[in-house]
Parts: structure tokens; sequence; C-alpha cells
């Protein structure tokens, strides 16, 4: 909490009395994707060039987001049924690779790795919900024709 805090603080003051290292000022940068697309749909068409996809929707049927992803690709539908088997914790993983966990090698690991599980503490993320909140509002803007899930639900 302390440590977002100071994130937020810096983010918005330019206050650099506190050094944070470039993984940790993503943390708050990462998630403004508003500012992100925006800076895309400069340059490339939104309606041709683009599928937006939310995790949400992956981890709740990942089976029809890749449907759509190879269909906005326009490549051949694979059946991920046949190469795919739902663990114990509920997720899909595609058969014969290693998990996550087992990806990224202890010393490789990013140290905010740790800090990301298990719930996230009640003021860390009403913290973040306020600093977030104009980046969800312009990003409600930008894609009108899209629910984002963590909107609860806005257009």
């Amino acid at each position: 909490t302390e440590m977002i805090k100071a994130l937020m603080r810096q983010s918005e003051t330019g206050d650099q009395r506190v050094l944070f290292t470039k993984e940790e000022r993503r943390m708050l940068t990462m998630g403004q994707y508003a500012k992100h697309l925006q800076n895309w749909f400069k340059y490339f068409d939104r309606n041709e060039q683009f599928l937006i996809l939310f995790m949400e929707d992956f981890q709740k049927n990942p089976f029809e987001v890749m449907k759509r992803v190879l269909d906005f690709i326009e490549v051949p539908q694979i059946n991920y049924h046949s190469i795919t088997e739902k663990k114990q914790d509920q997720l899909w993983e595609l058969t014969g690779f290693n998990n996550i966990s087992n990806i990224i090698k202890n010393d490789k690991k990013p140290a905010w790795l740790d800090a990301c599980s298990g719930p996230m503490d009640t003021e860390a993320k009403d913290l973040l919900d306020d600093y977030f909140a104009p980046w969800n509002e312009k990003l409600v803007d930008l894609l009108p024709d899209q629910t984002i899930p963590w909107m609860n639900g806005k257009k």
C-alpha cells in the first residue's frame, strides 16, 4: 500500500525523492490502457486493425476468445480442446507445456511477482481504483461498443 501511494505521488507530482525501478513505475503506467490505445489509434485503423480483448473474457471462455482471434487474423480454426487440459486451479493449459511458475526461473523472477499472490489489500485496491478512474472513463469513451469488465457493466 505504501509503495502504491509513493508511486502515485511520484506519478502525479513528479516527486523524484523516492527512486523506483522501471518495472515498479510500469505497475501504474501499464494500466493506463486508454493512453496506450489513443497512441495506437493515431496510426492504425481501430475497426480494421484492432481486436480488443479482455483477460476476464479469456478466463471465462478461452476457446471462444481464441476463435475470435483466429477469425480476426483470418487463419484456420484450431481445435484447442484437443490440445489443452483443465488444471486443478480451473485454468486451461496447453498439453505438454509447463505452467508459468516453472517457466519463470526463480533467479529471473521479478521481485514484485511474489506480492501478486493472494487477495489484494482493500486499501490498495481503493487507491488503485481511484487512480485509474479517469483512465477507465477515457477507455469507456474510447471503446463505446465494448463492455469493460472491471467497470461493472459500463459501456
